[in-house]
């Protein structure tokens, strides 16, 4: 006898096709989610760190802000300390202006010069006095010239007058210029040198 197949073949195969289909397609559909979750998961994760890492920067970015601010601080009380310090070395300068001038006068007068008054006004000074002769004053004045301390040696007036005794007088004013304090500090420390050789 013949066997026949009464069974729809094609309806089987057919059946069979799309039971492997939709296996196929619910083992792709697995894949597929479970690939968007791994890389969700994955993309979430770096992000994160990203997100971390990010707020350390901007903790550091905040700490050197508040150091910057800092520094303008410091940058102000620096300048104002040295801005006091000129002050004080201006002060002291004018002080050792003082003490030069007065050392210098013994070298720079001879005898027979007298004076009445000194007037300092920062670099300048200036010399009210008596000489009772031309010559000494004329000695005073080269003095004062030959000085290395004093630059812009000027005399204004010379007045004939009479002293004590009705003794002849020539009354004078002279004015002239320290030289500054760091060419008067060069100057002492070359003499000072110079005397210890």
């Amino acid at each position: 006898m013949l066997d026949i197949n009464l069974m729809p073949w094609r309806e089987a195969k057919r059946e069979k096709h799309k039971k492997r289909f939709m296996a196929m397609l619910g083992i792709g559909l697995v894949i597929s989610a479970l690939t968007v979750a791994g890389s969700h998961f994955f993309l979430g994760s770096e992000l994160s760190k990203q997100n971390a890492r990010v707020d350390k920067v901007q903790v550091e970015i905040d700490k050197q802000n508040s150091l910057l601010s800092k520094l303008s601080e410091l940058r102000k009380k620096r300048e104002e300390l040295q801005q006091k310090i000129r002050i004080v070395s201006e002060l002291q300068n004018g002080r050792n202006r003082v003490t030069v001038m007065m050392n210098l006068l013994p070298e720079v007068v001879p005898a027979g010069v007298y004076m009445k008054s000194i007037q300092f006004q920062a670099q300048s000074v200036g010399i009210t006095g008596v000489a009772d002769s031309k010559a000494r004053l004329s000695t005073f004045l080269k003095q004062l010239e030959e000085s290395p301390y004093i630059t812009g040696v000027t005399i204004s007036t010379v007045q004939a007058t009479e002293g004590v005794d009705n003794l002849p007088l020539n009354e004078f004013q002279v004015a002239f210029q320290l030289k500054s304090i760091a060419e008067l500090q060069h100057l002492l420390t070359q003499e000072g040198d110079d005397a210890a050789r």
